[in-house]
């Protein structure tokens, strides 16, 4: 079988990827506007070249021209996702000490999650040292509606965002102990609200149960959640101590964002 064709499409694909990212790092460390025959001459790309890639950026909101000048410059869009990427490392560095003490108070697994997407999404953990721990694995996405992190999330929106949320996505049932009901869902998360914290009950897997607090940034945002998981018939059994834990844990990583002070 001849297999030059797709060598050769598979090569200029790779090119094309490392055209656009150098017009694109370009564009962002100029220290001002710079207009296409700018970036091909110091770049030593085609002006058909650099002005298509540029105009991909602009579609897709990374870039704007200026109408007067027809120069180019980055947008907010990606200190936005700068941001973003600085805010997750930020929250593992400064709860990294913290988690490794709740676990170690409470006997049980730390989960460290954000909001990505309208899904949880574990960024960092701490494995129990107890023989039948429950440990998820770094990058596993659950539901925001079965899970203790998910539904701090969901208590903590803006109103506005949990009614989207509400109106598009269906409430799937993971276990029977899933809540699929909308009012229930509703009455729950003010439940969560008033208390400071959440408890999954086998809703997302059966046998395994948690409880979550939220972690918020120096403005009072939750940008992360925290909880405490392991096997239903120990979590359930003390859910007050674990709340308390979680309280107080939850709240320590918040300080070291700047929240409260």
């Amino acid at each position: 079988m001849n297999t030059t064709p797709e060598k050769e499409t598979s090569s200029s694909s790779v090119q094309s990827v490392t055209k656009a990212l150098r017009v694109f790092e370009y564009v962002c460390r100029a220290e001002k506007d710079v207009r296409v025959v700018d970036i091909a001459k110091h770049l030593g790309i085609n002006k058909a070249t650099v002005f298509r890639l540029l105009r991909t950026f602009v579609d897709t909101g990374y870039m704007e021209q200026d109408a007067d000048t027809d120069r180019y410059r980055p947008t907010m869009k990606i200190m936005a996702l700068g941001n973003h990427v600085l805010n997750k490392m930020e929250i593992r560095k400064v709860a990294a000490d913290i988690i490794k003490e709740l676990c170690e108070a409470s006997g049980e697994s730390v989960h460290l999650s954000i909001n990505d997407h309208a899904q949880a999404v574990i960024i960092d953990k701490m494995e129990a040292h107890t023989s039948n721990k429950i440990s998820f694995h770094i990058g596993r996405r659950s539901d925001l509606h079965s899970t203790g992190t998910g539904k701090v999330f969901l208590a903590n929106m803006p109103m506005n965002e949990l009614e989207d949320f509400l109106a598009r996505t269906p409430l799937e049932p993971h276990t029977a102990m899933t809540i699929t009901d909308q009012v229930l869902l509703r009455k729950t998360l003010e439940e969560i609200r008033e208390k400071g914290y959440a408890v999954d009950r086998q809703e997302n897997n059966t046998g395994i149960s948690c409880v979550a607090g939220p972690i918020r940034d120096y403005s009072g945002k939750v940008v992360a959640s925290v909880s405490v998981t392991g096997p239903s018939a120990r979590i359930e059994h003390d859910i007050p101590r674990f709340s308390r834990l979680i309280l107080d844990y939850s709240a320590r990583i918040s300080f070291r964002l700047g929240h409260g002070r």
